[in-house]
């Protein structure tokens, strides 16, 4: 078996132990910016994935340190940039931080990880 079928595999079992501790995320992905510089964004798309309230300090998407304070792990093929918007199970939409993942050479869509962690800030 290819280590990357190992590592989809792994995914998958991670998946399914936590399926009882995933919470659904809503991602809304960043299109433009309206005639007033509003950001548009595509319809919700509600997602599973653990949702952990810890800090750490990333380098956010311009190059600063700053300090996060939620993880969001998506354990399954997602394409997210830091424009997009999540809303957390509490209802909130923290700046999205950094993404981080390992890329799946063979995902649909070309550059997709085999799963995503997400930094969010407060």
């Amino acid at each position: 078996m290819a280590l990357d079928a190992l590592v989809r595999a792994g995914v998958a079992l991670a998946t399914a132990l936590t399926a009882p501790l995933q919470a659904s995320v809503g991602h809304e992905a960043w299109l433009s910016q309206d005639a007033l510089g509003a950001p548009v964004y595509a319809t919700r798309v509600d997602v599973p994935a653990l949702v952990e309230h810890k800090s750490r300090l990333v380098r956010a998407a311009d190059g600063r340190e700053v300090m996060a304070a939620t993880k969001v792990t998506v354990l399954q093929p997602i394409t997210i940039a830091p424009v997009d918007r999540l809303t957390l199970p509490d209802g909130t939409t923290p700046p999205i931080l950094t993404v981080e993942g390992l890329v799946d050479p063979a995902a649909a869509v070309a550059g997709q990880p085999y799963l995503a962690s997400i930094w969010c800030g407060a």
